[in-house]
């Protein structure tokens, strides 16, 4: 990214996080929350990280914008080899993006990747008894 031309710049973060660059003129209260987390995303993304970490990044999205920033996330974490540090409470986010995960609930409760680690005896560690796995997958 040109540190010689801000306005560039700004221009090239938005179009990587999905974002039309004359947004960057909208006040932000016009903004849906879902473009405002996509330029809080764009924002991190300009000083060109190899680490950025997300604390609930999709709180008070509806599931197709949650959809669109975990989708987005993924995509940044391919193209630009970042290290993402996530911390939610959607396991299955989890299960189909991370690479490892740690489980914390005032204390290390398991960690390692998420196939070998999301268990029932694991969950119901975390959540209490009668947590259950439901297992879906994609017709291919």
């Amino acid at each position: 990214m040109s540190l010689k031309n801000p306005k560039s710049k700004v221009n090239e973060v938005m179009q990587l996080v999905g974002l039309e660059p004359s947004l960057r003129d909208r006040q932000i209260k016009k903004l849906s929350t879902g473009q405002f987390q996509r330029i809080l995303v764009a924002w991190a993304l300009s000083n060109e990280p190899s680490v950025l970490v997300f604390d609930e990044p999709t709180a008070g999205i509806d599931i197709g914008g949650e959809e669109t920033i975990y989708t987005l996330l993924h995509r940044l974490w391919k193209e630009k080899n970042l290290t993402m540090i996530l911390v939610t409470h959607h396991v299955h986010v989890v299960w189909e993006h991370a690479t490892n995960i740690l489980c914390i609930n005032k204390k290390m409760l398991c960690h390692g990747k998420p196939e070998l680690t999301l268990t029932k005896e694991s969950l119901e560690k975390i959540y209490g008894l009668g947590a259950k796995i439901y297992e879906h997958r994609h017709s291919s």
